[in-house]
């Protein structure tokens, strides 16, 4: 597995993704995007995600809740739209981890 910096990585079929973990529990606790904006962000991430050669990105935009949660993320947060445009890899990688490994292997680094 590569670090959350490349541009590819790969991982085992049989880990989790935070994705698919996240994709059934997330409700809208932030102010929802309206359906223009929401539109709009994944259209923007996703122009960021194929300048970078992120071809992954677009299958979990395309998940029900995934796609207009980050929209959201990036409607509230101008930080976080940020780092998530200028990284788009980085947010894949971040998608496609398992998180329980993710945050051990964090938790080691410090």
């Amino acid at each position: 597995m590569r670090s959350p910096g490349s541009r590819r990585w790969n991982r085992p079929d049989s880990s989790p993704v935070l994705a698919d973990l996240l994709n059934p529990r997330l409700r809208p606790r932030l102010r929802p995007a309206t359906q223009a904006r929401t539109k709009a962000r994944l259209a923007e991430l996703g122009a960021a995600a194929k300048a970078a050669g992120v071809a992954e990105l677009d299958k979990v935009l395309r998940q029900p809740n995934v796609g207009p949660f980050l929209a959201a993320v990036m409607d509230c947060s101008p930080f976080l739209r940020s780092l998530i445009l200028d990284d788009p890899a980085r947010l894949a990688a971040i998608l496609a981890s398992d998180p329980a490994a993710r945050l051990k292997r964090i938790a080691a680094g410090t």
